[in-house]
């Protein structure tokens, strides 16, 4: 590994950190989402991000098993666009042929850590209907993918990561991908366990006595 790419001291603690804080709100599925991804985008640099889960993997048939968002929350793009984006997603999954080819060498390096520079060249990506209605309506271009089978469930459902950073700033690096793929790996055996899945019941189902008693 390249010394740009290593992890220092400090990145290996603040993963460490991250992991702690996010089995603390492990019992509620989209609060430790919520807080990984905007760590995960804190750390980066990057202006939107997603953090989710997704089956059809392996069979390149991506369908949405629950997902989080950051970003609108820092007034950078608008709820309604992100869910008018997600929901275009749902209906079209296979619209991105760079998440695809992403997920074709994911089943082979499981974890791996792609820039959009990785997947598909400049001339081919800025024609691409990807960049034309999805980037362009978040207002992003570089993109940061890291995918990672979710152990014990489907073969082919994994949990997903999706960072972007604004039009004219600079790309992902070789430490964000390497600090990201870390993360990730640290954080994925955890998925179905300590950190709910979307489909586990969530104590806010519960009655608001029957939570203070957990508490």
């Amino acid at each position: 590994m390249s010394k740009s790419g290593s992890l220092r001291l400090h990145d290996a603690r603040t993963i460490i950190r991250l992991i702690g804080e996010c089995r603390d709100l492990g019992d509620d599925a989209t609060a430790w989402r919520d807080h990984w991804i905007a760590e995960l985008a804190r750390l980066t640099d990057a202006h939107l991000g997603h953090a989710g889960e997704m089956a059809g993997c392996r069979a390149l048939r991506p369908r949405d098993l629950g997902v989080t968002v950051w970003g609108w929350q820092t007034g950078f793009t608008d709820a309604n666009v992100v869910e008018a984006q997600l929901d275009a997603f749902r209906k079209a999954p296979d619209y991105s042929p760079a998440l695809l080819d992403h997920l074709r060498r994911q089943a082979v390096d499981d974890g791996a850590c792609h820039t959009r520079k990785d997947l598909i060249p400049d001339r081919p990506w800025y024609r691409s209907p990807d960049y034309d209605v999805v980037q362009t309506a978040f207002g992003v271009d570089h993109i940061l993918w890291c995918f990672h089978t979710i152990p014990g469930a489907a073969a082919d459902e994994c949990s997903g990561v999706v960072l972007n950073r604004a039009r004219g700033r600079r790309d992902f690096g070789a430490r964000d991908r390497t600090l990201i793929r870390e993360a990730h790996a640290a954080l994925a055996p955890l998925i179905g366990g300590p950190l709910a899945r979307f489909q586990d019941p969530s104590p806010l189902d519960l009655a608001p006595r029957v939570r203070q008693v957990l508490g």
